[in-house]
């Protein structure tokens, strides 16, 4: 325990606790209340949607979509600042609850294989916004001096190579088959 991190613990605990101090009127509330009761109502909606006749024609123009718009957004992944990387992120796992969604109507190792690599760049771009985010974190926290750079040292070394691990894994999602296309 050194004690020179001791302020820096101070200042993070104090954020989580003022960052925790609004949730229990959210969730008391009634506009989380109405949240949820729509979200039944949404439910018993689609329920009473007949079922689509080309289920695997729907499937795959849904992930179609989602993957080219994937692909065309990591387009110039290599330059992207971190928050674009973030959105990527955010479209790789809309494409991922997709293609976990609908992977069953094309039980082959090629979609499994999809999915583990679509999983690994979500993750990996997600490791490099972490990084990120501690680092805006403990900018956040009014910290000065021998503690702020080793908060900032610490964020970074947690980040060290998740931009090579994205780009990696960028180019492993982008060799895989597209499991919903014929042949």
């Amino acid at each position: 325990d050194d004690k020179r991190l001791r302020p820096l613990m101070a200042a993070a605990r104090r954020a989580r606790l003022d960052a925790y101090k609004p949730l229990p009127a959210l969730l008391t509330g009634t506009e989380f209340r109405a949240t949820i009761w729509m979200g039944f109502g949404l439910i018993e909606a689609l329920e009473a949607v007949p079922p689509q006749d080309d289920l695997a024609g729907f499937a795959a123009q849904v992930l179609a979509r989602r993957h080219r718009r994937l692909k065309r957004a990591g387009a110039m992944i290599e330059l992207l600042p971190p928050a674009e990387l973030h959105a990527l992120r955010l479209d790789a796992k809309r494409l991922r609850y997709a293609a976990e969604l609908l992977v069953p109507l094309w039980p082959s190792h090629h979609a499994r294989r999809y999915l583990r690599r679509l999983m690994a760049l979500q993750e990996a771009l997600g490791l490099a916004n972490d990084a990120e985010v501690a680092r805006g974190l403990v900018r956040g926290l009014r910290i000065t001096g021998w503690t702020l750079g080793v908060a900032e040292g610490f964020a970074l070394a947690g980040a060290a190579g998740s931009r090579d691990m994205a780009l990696e894994a960028w180019a492993g999602w982008r060799a895989a088959k597209r499991f919903w296309q014929d042949g």
